[in-house]
């Protein structure tokens, strides 16, 4: 059952049981009232019935927010994951420019290398998305050759299933891997 069905199943009962004891206290409050004899003083608060209305609204309001709180939030950390492959693709050209090859981690593009990406990206995660850079497998034709590299964005808590995976290379590209295909296919947003 989804998450805001049950939410909603169980203001509705919050709510009938509420009434249900409003009902018993009125019955049950010393005596039954005695028909329009005594003037009663003006009751100060809410009833229990207005107390589970409100009750009610409040958890139908959050069975909504709350899953596309989540899905916006899941959709951000793609984005940012697509984001974060096209500044280490900028990175990398300027590292190369500079020094006339390409770096050997991430950490060399870091705040302690270059300082070209944040901490966190020369750490390889941000944002749920672990980031694997794999450099040109044969430096020794060419060190200067700027083709071979690859950089992968994973999900970082293991839900290969659920996210996407996103890659690119030296052609700037973006490519992602849906939940459930096999090849990757062009990233369009």
């Amino acid at each position: 059952m989804p998450a805001y069905l049950t939410i909603v199943l169980a203001a509705l009962c919050s709510v009938a049981l509420s009434f249900v004891a409003s009902i018993i206290v009125e019955k049950t409050n010393g005596h039954e009232k005695q028909a329009m004899r005594e003037v009663e003083k003006p009751k100060s608060g809410f009833s229990g019935l207005e107390l589970g209305t409100v009750s009610v609204i409040v958890l139908v309001i959050a069975g909504i927010a709350v899953p596309n709180f989540f899905k916006a939030r899941e959709a951000a950390n793609e984005a940012s994951a697509v984001s974060v492959l096209r500044n280490l693709n900028v990175a990398l050209m300027q590292y190369h420019e500079k020094n006339g090859t390409l770096p050997q981690s991430l950490d060399k593009l870091g705040p302690s290398g270059a300082g070209l990406i944040d901490g966190q990206v020369a750490a390889g995660l941000k944002n749920g998305y672990r980031f694997i850079y794999r450099p040109p497998e044969d430096w020794s034709s060419d060190p200067k050759n700027l083709n071979d590299y690859s950089i992968t964005a994973e999900p970082a808590r293991g839900a290969v299933e659920k996210h996407p995976i996103f890659r690119t290379s030296q052609d700037g590209l973006i490519e992602a891997k849906l939940p459930g295909r096999k090849e990757f296919r062009q990233w369009t947003e």
